[in-house]
């Protein structure tokens, strides 16, 4: 099940979802908009196999108000789901960039109303087996998933001659692997100038658009 917390049903409405279409999915989606839904239904969302959007502001409204402070919900919620083995996805207008880590990750929230179609249809054509990315990416997850790591690995190099023998670190390292998991492709890093590792990637992202 997906339970989507955010306290806003304007927010919703204004970025395209009001009650109608999020009805339209309500065998794997359960709209949360105040903290009794939520202790009326913790254990249930809360579990194994679930998926979790929240919105970071959710306790911040007077009506939802909470002892602990944003920053530490948004801890336990971290810990909670690596315990209970399930995906919370943390969304906000604050958040300026995707992030993702394991089970977790961090969008704006625009772009989790953006994307949340896709993602609904992917989870009901998918057998619940939900791929994180998909939230943070939408149709589009693994182009744009490779774009940003090639920003990445491009920053990583700036410094570094063209001409250059690329020499291989830790954080490059992870990049890279990245590149060859989504794609499936094989980079050629022995013995290979900058340029060449750059040529390489370059022809990987054409041939996966």
């Amino acid at each position: 099940m997906i339970y989507l917390i955010d306290d806003k049903k304007e927010r919703q409405k204004n970025l395209g979802w009001d009650e109608v279409k999020l009805n339209a999915y309500i065998d794997i989606l359960k709209p949360i908009y105040t903290s009794g839904q939520i202790e009326a239904e913790r254990v249930n969302i809360f579990s194994a196999d679930n998926i979790v959007l929240y919105h970071e502001s959710f306790f911040d409204n007077p009506d939802n108000h909470h002892k602990k402070k944003s920053t530490e919900i948004k801890q336990d919620l971290i810990y909670f789901s690596e315990q209970n083995k399930f995906i919370v996805v943390f969304f906000s207008g604050s958040i300026g960039s995707k992030k993702i880590d394991n089970n977790t990750a961090s969008i704006p929230v625009s772009t989790l109303y953006k994307n949340l179609k896709f993602f609904l249809n992917a989870y009901n054509n998918s057998n619940q087996e939900i791929n994180i990315n998909q939230i943070a990416y939408g149709n589009d997850f693994k182009n744009e998933k490779m774009l940003e790591i090639k920003r990445k690995i491009w920053n990583l190099l700036f410094e570094k001659d063209n001409s250059s023998l690329f020499v291989n670190t830790g954080q490059l390292n992870l990049e890279l692997d990245q590149i060859q998991k989504l794609t499936t492709s094989t980079l050629n890093l022995k013995d290979v100038t900058v340029e060449f590792l750059k040529f390489q990637i370059n022809k990987i992202l054409v041939i996966n658009e």
